[in-house]
């Protein structure tokens, strides 16, 4: 992987879940190693931390491990990107408040009766992730890198654009928006 030279922006690496090396070195100096879930247990640590999508699989998966939406048919829980938060949904907790955050960030859809799309579900969820990690609140470059993560995974790999719809959480089954041809 390498140093990447000051004067070049980082770039994300089709291969591997891994940001390149300054990004590993920014995000491990505040305690986040972006990982794959499926790595989770070489991560976490058992019984205190536990692997959490850093944009929730809710908004790919009608339900939990069954594949992707049609809009992310490639997506895999497995695979996705990552970080160790402090367990439990109890709101004092690290997981407790990405949670929080996340369930505020589906009952405005859900309210509104329209789907989110992906960087709407990627800006919410990397602020739901700030508020779990205040590590992060101020920390532009730590952000930009997981940013790095997502953008490899969700848009080099899946191919998602900023406005592809994905399901709002807890919303029922995801619905494909349908397009409406209008004539004169």
């Amino acid at each position: 992987m390498g140093n990447v030279p000051v004067q070049t922006p980082p770039t994300a690496h089709a291969d591997s879940m891994t940001p390149p090396a300054d990004c590993a070195k920014i995000l491990v100096e505040i305690g986040i190693v972006v990982h794959k879930y499926k790595d989770r247990e070489k991560h976490c640590k058992k019984g205190k931390q536990q692997s959490d999508h850093i944009v929730q699989n809710a908004c790919f998966e009608n339900s939990r491990g069954k594949g992707g939406i049609g809009t992310a048919a490639k997506y895999k829980l497995r695979e996705a990107p990552c970080i160790c938060l402090e367990d439990a949904t109890n709101p004092t907790t690290q997981h407790g408040r990405k949670t929080a955050s996340q369930r505020a960030f589906g009952k405005k859809y859900r309210g509104a009766g329209t789907q989110p799309t992906y960087g709407e579900a990627r800006d919410a969820n990397v602020e739901a992730m700030k508020d779990a990690k205040p590590e992060l609140k101020d920390n532009d470059e730590a952000v930009g890198c997981i940013k790095i993560a997502l953008k490899e995974y969700f848009e080099e790999e899946l191919g998602l654009k900023e406005d592809t719809p994905v399901r709002t959480p807890l919303g029922g089954k995801f619905k494909p928006p349908t397009s409406t041809v209008v004539t004169a």
